[in-house]
């Protein structure tokens, strides 16, 4: 793994230019590394600083040295001394980290990380009611021989469980744009001191989906059934805002939404998210007495689902897709490798046409045995 940030700002450039970089170093994308360049020349200011950030990145990339996405290991406990509030909500934050030495060796970094993330999403009430959940999965992870896979579908389940839960919505975009991290970090990117003003100028552009979204669940539900409905708000509500984040009314619009989630759990997004989720758990372990490294895939499977609005609604198309194939292929001895052969051409497909040849593919050997053995005939 390599500093793209220390790099970039080493070249006088914003960490962008590091990052485009090294997915260009990652050879994962079917262009060559002049047209990255060109892309960067397009920019118009700093191309000099930008090109050498670029190309040191990757360099750095391509000789393997592309940093690891997976979240690091820590020991138990290790992440305690990050955390601060009041003493009651630390007294809480320490009986559940405390229920993490129960699990399994190979599940606790994870976990530990993703009861973090969860309880910084929303609170440590939700923290528990996630690791409830985790916990029931690395029961049956044991129950159906986890302890010879290293507890892998404990594993993933630890890792794409807290991502679900912690899926983004209106009050997350909001609760990050005012956080006093994010200033610091934009005046680190820009090279602003006590002696610069820094305008932020955020571009949101809610349609009818997000404004339902926020609505009571049983509005929700209702005002979502009726498609003219939907129809009347997104023509009233689909439009672009540029809204200065840095300015007092900006900043409160943004606080307040942000503020509201105390009630997230009300909503109708929430309430949506969590039945997918079950949803999919529940695909997860029906394979898991049959077909562990199915399991696994299924599992996997969520990483497809990320982004808020336009983005999420087309990792949702993807994930859903990938879903059906994989139920075609519960049976198939390969079910396990062949969903996460979809998985991956669902990530690099933009267009979808791979994602549809390899599942024309899955068609062509999935046989009537196969379906019947599935289907427990």
């Amino acid at each position: 793994a390599f500093d793209m940030e220390s790099m970039a700002v080493k070249a006088g450039t914003m960490i962008s230019a590091s990052l485009f970089g090294a997915l260009a170093g990652a050879d994962v994308l079917p262009f060559s590394d002049d047209s990255y360049r060109d892309m960067v020349r397009r920019g118009g200011r700093g191309v000099e600083a930008s090109l050498a950030a670029f190309d040191a990145a990757c360099a750095r990339a391509r000789k393997g040295e592309i940093a690891d996405a997976t979240p690091p290991v820590h020991h138990a406990g290790s992440l305690r001394h990050q955390v601060r509030g009041p003493e009651r909500l630390l007294g809480e934050w320490r009986s559940l980290t405390a229920r993490l030495a129960d699990l399994p060796d190979a599940v606790r970094p994870l976990a530990e990380a993703g009861l973090h993330k969860v309880v910084d999403y929303q609170d440590t009430a939700y923290g528990a009611a996630w690791l409830d959940s985790l916990e029931k999965l690395v029961a049956l992870d044991r129950q159906h021989g986890g302890g010879g896979q290293d507890f892998a579908f404990s594993a993933q389940a630890a890792k794409y469980l807290a991502n679900a839960w912690c899926y983004d919505d209106i009050i997350r975009v909001a609760d990050l744009k005012t956080r006093a991290t994010r200033t610091s970090r934009i005046d680190t990117e820009v090279g602003a001191d006590d002696s610069h003003i820094v305008q932020v100028t955020e571009y949101v552009h809610p349609g009818a989906a997000e404004f339902i979204s926020m609505m009571p669940h049983r509005l929700g539900v209702f005002v979502a059934g009726r498609p003219a409905l939907v129809r009347r708000i997104d023509r009233w509500v689909n439009r672009g805002r540029r809204i200065r984040s840095d300015s007092l009314r900006g900043f409160l619009t943004f606080y307040l939404l942000a503020g509201m989630r105390r009630w997230r759990r009300g909503l109708y997004r929430h309430a949506t998210e969590m039945a997918h989720i079950e949803s999919w758990i529940d695909a997860a372990i029906g394979r898991l007495p049959h077909d562990y490294a199915h399991a696994v895939s299924i599992l996997k499977a969520r990483r497809l689902i990320k982004g808020y609005s336009d983005t999420h609604a087309r990792g949702l198309g993807k994930f859903d897709r990938v879903m059906q194939g994989a139920a075609q292929l519960e049976g198939h001895p390969d079910a396990g490798a062949w969903t996460d052969r979809l998985i991956r051409t669902a990530l690099a497909d933009t267009e979808g046409a791979a994602l549809d040849g390899a599942l024309k593919t899955v068609d062509s050997f999935v046989t009537p045995e196969t379906s019947a053995a599935r289907n427990g005939a």
